[in-house]
Formats: C-alpha cells, sequence, structure tokens
C-alpha cells in the first residue's frame, strides 16, 4: 500500500504539473481556506484549478489537500486513479487552459485605465472583466462577485482612499485588493495595508513590476513596492 501511494503521489505531481499547478500554490491553500471560500462563495483561480484536478481524478478537493487519501482509499481504488491519471497525461486529455485571473481595475482617469487594460491584454493569465471610475461604483460591480483581484487607485471621487480599501474589505474579506497608488510616502502604504490590501505598487514603476504583483496578490500572496522595502511593516 505504502508504495502504491508513492507512486500515485509521483503520478499526481505529473499531472499537477500539466495543469499548471506547483507544490506552493498547494502550501498556499488549506483545507480552512478552502471551506472558507465555499462558505463566501469566491474562488481564487488557484482554487478552482485544484477543484478540476480532483472532480479529473475522482476525489474530494479536502481529500487532495489534506491527502487522506493515502490511507481513506483502499489499494484498488488508488490503483485506478493511478491508471486514469498516467493515461491522461499521455493522451493530453486534461491540459486545459488556466483559468485567467479577473481583475477589476478602479481609477477615476480613464487614460489610466486604458493603458492598464492594454498591458494586461498582452498577458494569457489575467482578464479585465469591470472597471470603475470612483469608490461608489466600484462597491456596486463587485457585488457580481465575478473579481479575482481588485486593482485600486487611492485617490478617487467620493468614498476613496483607505476608508474604501476598508469598506471593500469589510463587505469581500477574500477578495485580495493590491493598490497602485501616486503616492510613495510609507506612512500611506502602512494605512492602505492595515486597511486591508494585500499589496501595494506606486505608479511609477515598471510594468513588470506591476503584472508579477497581480499574479502575486491574485493567488494570495502579498506584495509590497521595493521602494517602500523596509520602511513599512509587511
Amino acid at each position: 500500500m505504502t508504495q502504491l501511494s508513492h507512486a500515485f503521489g509521483r503520478a499526481l505531481k505529473e499531472i499537477r504539473k500539466a495543469r499548471g499547478l506547483t507544490q506552493e500554490d498547494f502550501s498556499l491553500v488549506s483545507s480552512r481556506t478552502y471551506l472558507s471560500s465555499l462558505e463566501r462563495g469566491r474562488k481564487s483561480p488557484t482554487l478552482r484549478k485544484i477543484e478540476d484536478l480532483a472532480r479529473a481524478i475522482g476525489i474530494h478537493p479536502l481529500s487532495l489537500l489534506t491527502r487522506t487519501w493515502l490511507h481513506a482509499e483502499a489499494a484498488s481504488q488508488l490503483e485506478t486513479l493511478m491508471d486514469r491519471i498516467k493515461t491522461e497525461v499521455a493522451g493530453h486529455q486534461m491540459v486545459e487552459p488556466c483559468l485567467p485571473i479577473r481583475l477589476m481595475i478602479s481609477d477615476d482617469h480613464a487614460m489610466m485605465r486604458e493603458g492598464i487594460k492594454h498591458l494586461y491584454s498582452l498577458t494569457q493569465d489575467v482578464q479585465v472583466v469591470c472597471e470603475a471610475k470612483d469608490g461608489t461604483e466600484t462597491l456596486e460591480r463587485l457585488q457580481s462577485g465575478d473579481v479575482d483581484l481588485l486593482l485600486l487607485d487611492l485617490n478617487m471621487p467620493g468614498l476613496s482612499g483607505h476608508d474604501l480599501v476598508r469598506a471593500v474589505h469589510t463587505r469581500h474579506p477574500a477578495l485580495p485588493i493590491l493598490v497602485l497608488s501616486m503616492h510613495v510616502e510609507a506612512g500611506i502604504a502602512q494605512a492602505a495595508l492595515d486597511a486591508g490590501a494585500r499589496g501595494y505598487l506606486t505608479k511609477d514603476q515598471d510594468p513588470e513590476v506591476l503584472l508579477s504583483a497581480t499574479r502575486i496578490t491574485a493567488q494570495g500572496g502579498r506584495f509590497l513596492d521595493p521602494k517602500l522595502a523596509g520602511l513599512v511593516a509587511f
């Protein structure tokens, strides 16, 4: 049974790689975060890929996350699952396009929004699904629940700044917020993070840094503008 479990683990590693998942992805997701996401009705791109993988090989996502299949499945079931994985890897039947990060842009400057949308249009893994020009519109459009990450400017008409970050975080605690701001002051960045933002980036950074920050925060990580490193408690 132990040898078979190890063999299944190796086969699972192959299909995990084929689906664009890494060991780090699994380390970022626990059974608790999975159940919490189910309760809130909001799942990250990584969670959706883990669910798809579990469904494809016929086990529950929680079994995959907690590795309970090592003792919960009989040897015959493990053999069946392993054969299915190997067959699908060989035939490329399970290789699907990675689900893109569904991004919302909130900025009161139309030219800024258009420039950011153009940048993301050059990628394969980020899709701008909606945009807003002020705090009220931001809160209204987030009610749809079809967003994986909010890219937020601090200075907009009406409700904005740290109050808007706090309002979004209170209503949608599972939604990562990446602040993109003109302010380079450590105090402003610290206040945004304390209000619930997962990341803070200044608008004078290179586009590649924005793309990296987007991917990191969308996957549940945290990101701080390199210029503010050591100046902000993070």
